[in-house]
């Protein structure tokens, strides 16, 4: 999110930004057998007589890259009890988001790229947890695994084909919800959806660039009631000009939402993010006036 501070340190020698398989594997082939130069790699930051330099930014194909080693992990470790299962465990289909929420650190990270991993290939690896460690469920991981609506119903077709049961849950936003969708989710084991609520506040909503109305969240919560689908709400308090008024609009929302699970956050700025920088000109946080961009 902020390569400079570390970078800075006199006991760092390079740090690696975004995307790092193959820039990490070119590092280590500049360590060991100096084959490629520095300024031929991708997402590589560095020291050049002091200065700091950066290389240029790619993203990853993740077709490209193999399966997960799931068999260099103790597995049972990561496998969890949830309300919809007995032995769920984590994935990952996709990286990045373009929406740009002013506290989050994906835009920086990503830079507003999004990129997933085809239906075909999350089969794959669904099917070989099956197999090898028994799940019935999975939670998916993303920042934004619906963005790509075509390949939310591939997945859930394969599902279907594939005879694979499972029970599951993912993070979504409230703009991305589309009833046809979710409905074909449900049928395919879909039991649980995240949504990042943040506040009850119109304003706050606005200031936070998130693209949401309280209409809207309260509209999409209805129609996950009516469906028999749990949701969870994510919440923040504690917001840069957060008034009592808002603090209470949002505690009036949680009230009339009811979600199944609620999770409340203390705001905490991100560095190199747009409100962390808000909070550093607006003298918010006034011993940290380093890490200023």
């Amino acid at each position: 999110m902020y390569p400079d501070s570390i970078l800075k340190n006199g006991f760092v020698d390079f740090v690696i930004i975004g995307d790092g398989e193959s820039a990490f594997s070119g590092l280590l082939d500049y360590a060991i057998s100096k084959r490629k130069r520095l300024e031929d790699l991708n997402n590589i930051g560095y020291k050049d007589n002091g200065q700091l330099k950066y290389t240029k930014r790619s993203f990853f194909d993740l077709e490209k890259l193999p399966q997960p080693a799931w068999h260099l992990i103790k597995v049972e470790k990561y496998i969890r009890r949830k309300f919809y299962a007995s032995r769920v465990i984590t994935i990952n289909t996709s990286r990045g988001c373009p929406y740009k929420c002013s506290f989050c650190c994906v835009p920086k990270v990503h830079l507003g790229n999004w990129r997933g991993i085809r239906a075909e290939k999350i089969i794959e690896n669904l099917k070989y947890l099956k197999e090898h460690y028994h799940i019935d469920g999975f939670q998916v991981d993303d920042d934004e695994f619906d963005i790509n609506r075509e390949r939310v119903l591939k997945l859930c077709d394969l599902l279907q084909k594939n005879n694979l049961k499972f029970k599951w849950s993912h993070f979504s936003r409230i703009n991305l919800v589309k009833e046809d969708v979710i409905k074909t989710e449900i049928k395919c084991g879909l039991r649980l959806v995240e949504f990042g609520i943040e506040s009850g506040s119109d304003r706050v909503l606005n200031f936070l660039n998130k693209g949401q109305t309280v209409e809207q969240i309260i509209n999409v919560f209805n129609l996950c009631r009516r469906l028999k689908l749990k949701v969870s709400a994510l919440l923040m308090i504690g917001l840069p000009t957060e008034t009592e008024n808002d603090l209470m609009a949002t505690v009036k929302l949680v009230k009339r939402l009811n979600p199944y699970i609620t999770l409340c956050t203390i705001y905490r700025p991100y560095p190199g993010t747009e409100l962390f920088n808000y909070c550093i000109n607006k003298d918010f946080l006034p011993m940290m006036t380093i890490w200023r961009a």
